[in-house]
């Protein structure tokens, strides 16, 4: 989860404040393979992705709030969790973690068609992550304004204990590679691009059986 959480940091970008934005993304690990899609409509966030034990699962967030539902699309259920009950438990589960420090290898290597700047962290707990950065991504001077306007919500501000703030890099991650206790995962950028978002991919289908998280 903490990997599927990371991952929201960074693959939630927009070209401009009203536009809506598409990115597409090879993910290969130990929980998870094949292509996530990321849809970014306002200040509403929806990510389908594949997960090895419970199948393809979407995950919308209000950004604003925090509040986050996730869909077993097999299940055909939706369970909603507030904004409020994810910080209690990340407040929790940051007790006694140091902030991670990113680290400039002095690498560079080629990732698709960019020379990317290859940087390093680690935090308390034992999680690392080998990240790729493309400073000639095209668009990224928007791109980063909208990561520090994520990086603002209220949940993401408690995920910079675990993580690092992706809106502070030099360019675009292209690559990501993470090691933690859940096993490993790696992230490859397909593409990032405008592109029309219908307001119904943020609802909930008709017929599928809603939880709310409890305290």
């Amino acid at each position: 989860m903490k990997i599927i959480i990371g991952l929201i940091t960074f693959i939630v970008l927009i070209c401009s404040v009203h536009a809506d934005f598409v990115i597409k993304q090879q993910v290969e690990g130990t929980a998870q393979n094949g292509i996530i899609i990321t849809k970014i409509k306002d200040d509403k966030t929806r990510k389908d992705m594949p997960s090895n034990r419970l199948g393809e699962i979407s995950i919308i967030q209000d950004l604003k709030t925090g509040d986050t539902t996730t869909m077993i699309h097999d299940r055909k259920a939706a369970r909603i969790e507030l904004g409020s009950q994810i910080i209690q438990k990340l407040n929790a589960a940051n007790v006694g973690i140091t902030i991670p420090k990113l680290t400039d290898t002095d690498k560079i290597e080629k990732v698709g068609d960019y020379a990317a700047e290859v940087y390093t962290w680690t935090n308390s707990d034992g999680s690392n992550e080998t990240i790729w950065v493309a400073k000639n991504y095209p668009d990224y001077a928007k791109i980063k304004v909208q990561l520090a306007k994520l990086n603002q919500s209220p949940v993401a501000q408690l995920r910079r204990r675990t993580s690092i703030d992706f809106s502070n890099l030099p360019g675009m991650v292209v690559k990501t590679k993470s090691e933690s206790s859940l096993g490993e995962i790696m992230t490859i950028l397909i593409s990032a691009k405008e592109e029309n978002v219908d307001v119904s991919d943020f609802q909930i289908p008709a017929d599928y059986r809603v939880i709310h998280a409890s305290n």
